[in-house]
């Protein structure tokens, strides 16, 4: 299927559900040091680009500065509190830094000035692209000077720019280097973009095979997601390289999307679309046809009222293909 500019808002929701664990945040830290501190940890301590911060728990609500010393350190300045102490930081979000009490930190993680504003940066443009209409120009304007340093995050937005065009501005080929090297870091957002771009988009040549690999590598990291679960199964039964589908393997991983709690509201129509193909590619007609009646009905008074209408396209053709081939006792393939 054709990927559709309000599509941004799925990438980014799985960007927000998928948050990483402790361990995985470990990696991308900054030590802090905190003098004038009292014993006992801090809630979080907030950071804002004017060189302000706050710091908060239970009973402490204090305001402060900061700044970056010439080793990378941040210098946190909280005038009211007392003794120095060594905290360790795991970034939660570009502007927010909770804190834990760390006795035994005997090291500080260094942290670079232009990296923790290119964070500030991209924390605005996720938010240009999330909002109602989004502002794909500004978002590409934030994100284009710094296209050599940005983090992952960073260069997931700016290759999906550049390849859907929808700030102006196309170039395919940078785009997909810029959301292979985000995947490659396995950010999550990135490996399920790669997916969908290599697997169903027609502006992109397909690589079916590196799409799977996309799909099976964010759900070896988080694999309780039922967007790649039935991305996955919808790319088993229908995709047109024989090489790649497998029956078996679509009604696998559309059983586990069955079983997953917290399904999106539009999976009311979708996951029945894609039993509907799973059940075409096995041969298994009259569950088939059940499954296709269910998405169209579903679809029709609950998705196509809410839907773009690029997408309401999108989804009316694929749909009216479906039930031509389930006439034809035929499975469906998608097409690009």
């Amino acid at each position: 299927m054709r990927i559709d500019a309000l599509l941004f808002f799925l990438f980014a929701s799985i960007a927000v559900s998928a948050a990483p664990s402790k361990e995985d945040r470990m990696r991308d830290t900054s030590g802090i040091w905190v003098p004038d501190a009292t014993p006992g940890p801090f809630t979080h301590l907030e950071l804002f680009e004017d060189g302000s911060c706050q710091v908060k728990d239970d009973t402490i609500d204090a305001a402060g500065t900061w700044t970056i010393l010439s080793d990378g350190r941040i210098k946190v300045t909280i005038g009211m509190l007392g003794t120095t102490r060594i905290l360790t930081g795991e970034i939660e979000s570009p502007t927010r830094i909770a804190l834990d009490v760390d006795d035994k930190t005997s090291s500080l993680i260094k942290i670079d000035r232009s990296d923790y504003r290119i964070r500030l940066v991209v924390d605005k443009a996720m938010k240009l692209g999330l909002a109602d209409p989004p502002n794909y120009a500004e978002q590409y304007a934030l994100l284009a000077p710094h296209e050599a340093k940005l983090p992952p995050a960073g260069k997931w937005m700016y290759g999906w720019l550049l390849v859907m065009g929808h700030s102006g501005v196309t170039n395919v080929p940078v785009g997909l280097s810029h959301l292979s090297a985000a995947a490659d870091a396995d950010y999550l957002p990135a490996l399920f973009t790669m997916g969908v771009c290599l697997g169903g988009d027609s502006r992109i040549p397909p690589d079916y095979a590196k799409a799977k690999m996309c799909y099976h590598r964010f759900l070896e990291l988080r694999p309780t997601s039922w967007e790649v679960c039935n991305a996955l199964s919808w790319l088993y039964a229908t995709c047109p390289d024989a090489s790649i589908r497998s029956a078996a393997k679509a009604l696998e991983y559309s059983n586990l999307a069955s079983e997953l709690p917290n399904k999106p509201a539009d999976a009311a129509w979708r996951s029945p679309g894609t039993m509907a193909a799973v059940h075409m590619r096995s041969g298994n007609w009259i569950e088939a046809e059940k499954c296709l009646r269910l998405a169209v009905s579903q679809w029709t008074t609950g998705g196509l009222p809410t839907q773009s209408p690029a997408v309401v396209k999108e989804v009316n053709r694929v749909y009216s293909a479906m039930e031509a081939c389930l006439e034809r006792r035929e499975p469906y393939e998608s097409s690009r």
